[in-house]
């Protein structure tokens, strides 16, 4: 009993952390499917208060109608810059895939010529020799083929899926946001009726670096994702490979997952060029390479740590557990539930 009294706020603080994680681990493995649309409403609600406050305040416009022009403005600047970028993107995407039949008649003629290359060397090299590599040109199609095949059913299948839930998750949060947004001073009031008045100062000091580790998180990985989008498209611009924007777009954007990487895209096109003689494209691939890997391993924890004030190992630490308790959704779980944590420790 003394033990505790003595160490009655670290105590306090062990268990509450032990309760928050547990909290954590429940809602995100079960629940937060069930919540998505009104997490995106308090997101959306975040957003758009900035603007709200103007039509309200300055133009004195009422709070409804003000809510719903905020909601109008936030749609319509998203929906813009979306179509700017993506305008740029499936312009090239759409060049890119009319393209493809030449790339596999490329692609084809680069075989042809290799079997030609190893037809010559039939009579120097040892008949089982020949015959392995021809077994591992063989299987080597296979591999692409069945990889390609098994990728395209996976994403249909979870496409067709995943589609219409995402539909009804944005609508059902635009108009829960419209609603939280409108009353959210009188919602805000009935919540806070249900905590004890000696624990809502800690839970507002709380709110607040959880609301804030979520917003430094965000931007922080968005500007990875510019850093090595402008180094991919910059790079291969270099090196005159063609869609260079729509290739170094896409790389910026498959680097950010963590279960894919720059390299599901850099080392079968490195390969490719070795085989096929195109030694300096080769090696300008692998440059851009190991400069986003180099950029990704040293700038991305200093980067995140320093939005979000934890140091670089304990960044490591939480994406790592994050992303081998919930996958790769606990690669922002893990860094904003290391941030409230400090955050407790600090309060």
């Amino acid at each position: 009993m003394n033990f505790y009294k003595e160490n009655k706020k670290s105590i306090d603080k062990i268990l509450f952390i032990i309760t928050f994680l547990l909290t954590v681990y429940v809602l995100v493995k079960y629940l937060l499917g069930l919540f998505a649309p009104f997490i995106l409403a308090y997101i959306i609600s975040f957003v758009i208060t900035p603007i709200l406050n103007f039509f309200n305040k300055k133009l004195k416009i009422p709070r409804g109608l003000a809510t719903a022009l905020s909601i109008v403005v936030f749609v319509g600047s998203i929906g813009l810059i979306g179509l700017w970028i993506m305008s740029i993107v499936i312009k090239e995407g759409m060049d890119f895939f009319n393209n493809i039949p030449n790339l596999i008649e490329y692609f084809n003629n680069t075989i042809y010529n290799l079997e030609l290359k190893l037809n010559n060397l039939e009579g120097i090299i040892p008949e089982s020799l020949s015959n392995t590599i021809n077994n591992l040109k063989v299987q080597m199609v296979k591999f692409i083929v069945d990889i390609a095949a098994s990728f395209l059913k996976s994403f249909s299948t979870k496409f067709v899926y995943s589609f219409p839930k995402f539909i009804i998750i944005c609508v059902v949060g635009l108009i829960s946001s419209f609603f939280y947004t409108k009353d959210k001073y009188l919602i805000n009031n009935t919540l806070k009726k249900l905590v004890p008045s000696y624990g809502e100062k800690k839970l507002k000091l709380l709110y607040k670096s959880g609301v804030s580790a979520i917003l430094n998180y965000f931007k922080a990985e968005f500007l990875m994702m510019c850093i090595i989008g402008s180094v991919c498209i910059t790079g291969l611009t270099i090196l005159g490979v063609q869609y260079s924007f729509f290739i170094g777009f896409l790389i910026g954007i498959i680097d950010a997952i963590p279960a894919l990487g720059s390299g599901f895209f850099y080392w079968p096109w490195v390969t490719f060029s070795l085989i096929t003689g195109n030694y300096n494209r080769s090696i300008g691939l692998l440059c851009i390479y190991f400069i986003i890997f180099f950029i990704r391993q040293g700038l991305e924890p200093r980067i995140v740590g320093d939005q979000l004030g934890v140091h670089p190992v304990v960044m490591l630490m939480s994406v790592y557990f994050g992303l081998y308790i919930f996958g790769i959704p606990g690669v922002i779980i893990g860094p904003c539930v290391s941030v409230i944590i400090k955050s407790i420790i600090d309060v």
